[in-house]
This record gives structure tokens, sequence and C-alpha cells, in this order.
């Protein structure tokens, strides 16, 4: 497939393209199905519509045949994410030809993310086509705000982070990434979240920031919480759960719904989200692919 414009490639009824607006377009009767559930989708449209593609070869895809809508995007280094709406998966079909429509344009996924029953279906039928293995990276919870109860607060305050804060934000995002697995943030995200308000620091009686939590923009009625990052010599505190009380309170001024993803296995971290009054909305699943001979990576 040529990389730009309207160049695009149909494989069975999955079309491939590098244009977001004609992605975008293609999929909003899928987004609006739910939006909270498909809060990945629209936040990489919106990153790519701001600063052009995340990636070189990002590609953008949808699915137009049973049991239902679907669309993928390919972002490397991340496994491509596959949104196949509420309730639903993709099936056998839909799922071999999304990888040979992938495999006839030259596209080698990292990966796949989505629902726990896709993701197992597409990481499968990798493993069987290349030879390969699908190791199973993180399992999370897309949780969803149903009323906020922030309880009883660390003594501190919380503030927006100012350009002032700018070190100490890609210091903790740095951290943040290399204790979870994931890519760090760029410069550029945390500057555009700096400029209209959305990171939120709670700082202690002294005004020491002791702990993080970002908000997105609202799109699609939808804002998203995250990262929260404490520090390790300061957890345990409720720092945490102070900062994400304050960013999900800002988050509700200016969209409907407010959600947040929780890591399966860190049972803390989703008690504290449980508390402030998120509940669970939908869950996902990442495997990441390893050809023959590669050597093996920690799975993100």
């Amino acid at each position: 497939m040529r990389g730009g414009g309207q160049s695009r490639f149909a494989g069975a009824v999955w079309t491939l393209t590098r244009d977001v607006e004609e992605f975008a377009a293609a999929v909003a009767p899928l987004v609006a199905q739910d939006p909270s559930e498909a809060t990945l989708l629209l936040s990489t449209v919106a990153i790519v519509r701001a600063a052009g593609p995340m990636a070189p070869g990002q590609v953008f895809g949808w699915w137009s045949g049973s049991p239902g809508p679907a669309a993928v995007v390919v972002t490397p280094p991340y496994p491509a994410l596959v949104h196949a709406g509420p309730h639903r998966s993709l099936s056998d079909h839909a799922a071999a030809a999304l990888l040979g429509a992938l495999a006839a344009a030259g596209i080698e996924p990292p990966g796949v993310e989505s629902d726990p029953s896709t993701a197992a279906r597409v990481a499968a039928l990798w493993q069987a086509g290349s030879g390969g293995s699908a190791a199973l990276g993180h399992v999370v919870r897309l949780m969803r705000l149903e009323e906020l109860r922030a309880g009883d607060a660390p003594s501190g305050t919380a503030r927006r982070a100012s350009a002032g804060d700018a070190a100490l934000l890609m210091a903790w995002l740095a951290q943040f990434a290399a204790e979870t697995g994931m890519p760090a943030a760029p410069a550029l995200s945390m500057r555009d979240r700096l400029s209209y308000g959305g990171w939120h620091l709670w700082c202690d009686p002294d005004g020491a920031p002791v702990s993080l939590a970002g908000r997105g923009r609202e799109l699609g009625g939808v804002a998203r919480i995250g990262p929260v990052y404490t520090p390790p010599g300061l957890r345990g505190r409720g720092f945490g759960g102070a900062a994400t009380a304050a960013a999900a309170r800002d988050a509700l001024t200016v969209a409907e719904d407010v959600v947040l993803f929780a890591e399966v296995a860190n049972a803390t971290s989703r008690g504290l989200y449980a508390r402030l009054g998120f509940v669970d909305h939908a869950e996902r699943v990442a495997f990441e692919f390893r050809a023959t001979g590669r050597s093996p990576e920690t799975a993100h």
C-alpha cells in the first residue's frame, strides 16, 4: 500500500487507508454505539489530526461484514488496536481477513490489543499462520465513572500543572513508562495537555508535588483520566486517589462520561478507583507477536 492521501487496500471486506479523515467518517457509526469503549480510537484520531501520524507507516482500517462493523489502527511499536464494538468480538472469518489484508499490504503488526475474545482469536490465527508465538501482555479494565465519591483527602491541595512543572512531568512520565513497560509519552503530548490544563498535581501542605493525574481532551462526550503516578516512596498515603479525584472533577466540567484504564493485576489501583466511583465497563487484552528467531522481549 502506498503511504498517503486516499491510497488504500481492500482485503475481503477490510479496507485499509492512511487517511485519518476517511477512517473517521467510516467508523463514526461504530464509535457512536459506545464512545466510552471507543476512547482509544477517538484519542488516536485526535492526535493524528493535531500532529500527524503517530509513527511512520501508521494505518487505519474498517470492517463492513458480519457480525458487525469493526475498526483497526496499526501504530508501531504499539499492538494493532482492534475495536469490534460494544459486547461484540470479531468472528474467525473477520480476524483471518484482517491478518490477510495487513499481510497483502505489507504490514506486520507488532501484536494485537482488543476485547479478550478478539485478541485471543487474532493471536491464535497469527501464530498458526506465522509459526511464531504470541505472548500475553497487559490485561486492563476500562472503568467508567458512575458518581464521583472523593471521600477524605490527605493533607494538601490539588493544582493544575503549569509550564514550570514540565521537567517534573517528563521525569515522572518516564518513570511511569519504565514501571508499566509502556512507551514513554513524547514531549509534544505532554505540552499539548499542559496547554489546556490537563495535568493535575496533588501537593503536600508545603506545596511540594507528590502525585500526578492526567486528563485527556473531551472526545465524543468522553474524557479519559491517566496516567496516574505517585513516586514509590510516597505511595500508600492517598495521594494518587486525591490527584485522580481532582482530575475526574475537572473532567466532569467538559465531558458527559469519564473513564480510565486499570491493570487487572493491580488490585490496589482498581480498588482505589472503585472507591472513587468508577465501575467496570469493558476489558482489553494485549498480545505481543514474536516471529521465529526473534529474541524474547518484555511484553507490554
